[in-house]
């Protein structure tokens, strides 16, 4: 048989399960909203599912990627480019 103050050591236990599920929820629901209010506005953002919210979030992060990299090679380029043409004036 327990004793009582066996099952309030359950009670207690579980009751404190509880509360750290519940935080880790709430905390991962700030950081799903955070994560999209950084994405480009869109109308039915509000209707989407978590999964793809995180889906949306993905594909514009690689496509900032994308875009970065292209920057990148066109500023090279235009270096390149800039570096001959003052080359060729010496």
């Amino acid at each position: 048989m327990e004793s009582s103050s066996s099952r309030s050591k359950i009670s207690s236990t579980k009751t404190e399960r509880k509360i750290v599920e519940k935080n880790r929820r709430n905390q991962m629901k700030t950081l799903y909203s955070n994560l999209n209010s950084l994405l480009p506005n869109r109308n039915f953002k509000e209707a989407q599912t978590l999964p793809d919210q995180i889906d949306e979030a993905i594909n514009y992060i690689k496509r900032l990627e994308e875009k970065l990299e292209k920057s990148r090679e066109k500023r090279e380029s235009l270096k390149r480019s800039r570096n001959r043409t003052h080359a060729m004036h010496f």
